[in-house]
């Protein structure tokens, strides 16, 4: 970012650039962290009330530590840490030491976490500061965002809509400009959902290569930690930081790795895609840029090959257990009792008065759950559904 350019940037504006352009910025003396982080706190203040995706604020300490920031690049040969000066929104799922962490839950409201967790003391330790805690679903159980203890989080493209979830209150902050970075989890879609859904990009590392959580769920082989930012760039500095092995994830025990920046080669590397496992036709707009993404990556080297997957008919109990255990967990009646209508689930109702509608997805899933349920009376004609041509969903898991 030139000097001319940042001359003519306004707060608004500061707030929707990227790490790798602040960074560059603070190093040129283009820009001061104390200026970027006194654009991103107002604009909390003014947005949040509408979206509601954050849960604590830490503006006052969040100003000293830019202040101390701004020290180190004066210094010239202070050596700033990557992230130096950055501000980073960390899920209210991902215990900090000494701050609340509720995990949605009001089991858990006023409750101080008495350790770290690894990925964000190293996000920490990389410079990135601390202002702001987003939402999330209770115990991070549901693929929307909604919580007895903070309530709704609203889609700031249309706050009808739900914010997707469970990592929602981060995408919405990197959405909004509330934040330069975020993090989040990811185990049925925690961060694919919302990033999908707020127009963000968002990762799921590969099982073991960030560490997670202490016990109870460090041996969790499907809940992955990683990073939501607003350019394919930030994420790749987030997760070079956030990854290598860590003593308190014995499943983290695996080389690190860093992902290549621009301009670097794929050469070697596999890398894996799936463009349809069979539960929802892929729309056409989703499969050209799928597409797109693949002759990048075999550009640059890279050795891609597509992932496919059949469901057979002893897979359809399961299936429809899981679509179960996720209409239990969102608080709705079974299927047979929704009403699917323009993409919305029970609408009218009075949950639908203080809860977003859902996405069209879920509306599919809902639709798929049926399907599952007709199936199971004939496994012959179950095997040819999940195959047909039209690769229509026979079943709705929480994968």
């Amino acid at each position: 970012m030139g000097a001319t350019m940042l001359a003519a940037t306004t707060d608004a504006n500061l707030c929707y650039i990227t790490a790798e352009q602040a960074v560059a910025a603070f190093k040129a003396r283009q820009l001061s962290p104390v200026e970027l982080m006194r654009a991103v706190i107002p604009r909390c203040e003014s947005v949040n009330p509408k979206v509601n995706a954050l849960t604590h604020m830490y503006f006052d300490w969040a100003l000293e530590e830019a202040k101390e920031a701004e020290r180190r690049y004066a210094r010239g040969g202070g050596n700033p840490r990557p992230l130096e000066g950055i501000p980073l929104a960390i899920k209210d799922l991902h215990p900090v030491k000494g701050e609340i962490t509720t995990w949605g839950s009001k089991i858990f409201e006023g409750v101080r976490a008495d350790y770290t967790l690894p990925i964000v003391q190293r996000l920490l330790d990389a410079g990135a500061i601390l202002h702001i805690r987003t939402t999330t679903p209770e115990f991070a159980h549901t693929g929307h965002c909604h919580s007895p203890l903070w309530g709704a989080t609203r889609n700031p493209w249309n706050t009808e809509y739900s914010s997707g979830g469970s990592s929602g209150g981060s995408a919405v902050a990197v959405a909004t400009g509330m934040t330069t970075l975020a993090d989040g989890d990811d185990g049925g879609g925690s961060i694919r959902i919302p990033s999908s859904a707020n127009g963000v990009f968002g990762f799921k590392p590969p099982f073991g290569r960030n560490p997670g959580c202490l016990l109870p769920t460090n041996h969790d082989w499907i809940l992955h930690l990683g990073p939501i930012t607003r350019s394919v760039g930030d994420a790749i500095i987030m997760q070079n930081i956030m990854s290598g092995s860590h003593p308190d994830d014995i499943v983290s025990l695996k080389p690190k790795i860093d992902v290549p920046l621009k301009g670097g080669s794929m050469k070697g590397k596999k890398v894996a895609f799936s463009m349809d496992l069979g539960y929802f036709p892929v729309d056409s707009e989703v499969r050209q840029n799928t597409l797109a993404a693949v002759d990048v990556f075999k550009s640059l080297g890279g050795d891609v090959v597509e992932g496919r997957c059949r469901l057979e008919s002893g897979s359809l109990r399961r299936l429809d257990d899981s679509l179960g255990r996720a209409v239990r967990l969102c608080g709705r009646p079974p299927p047979s009792s929704m009403e699917v209508r323009d993409g919305s689930l029970c609408k009218g109702t009075a949950r639908a008065r203080h809860q977003p509608q859902l996405c069209q997805g879920q509306a599919n899933g809902v639709r798929a759950g049926r399907d599952v349920q007709e199936a199971q009376s004939d496994p012959s004609r179950a095997r040819v559904s999940a195959v047909s041509p039209d690769r229509r969903a026979v079943g709705c898991g929480m994968a």
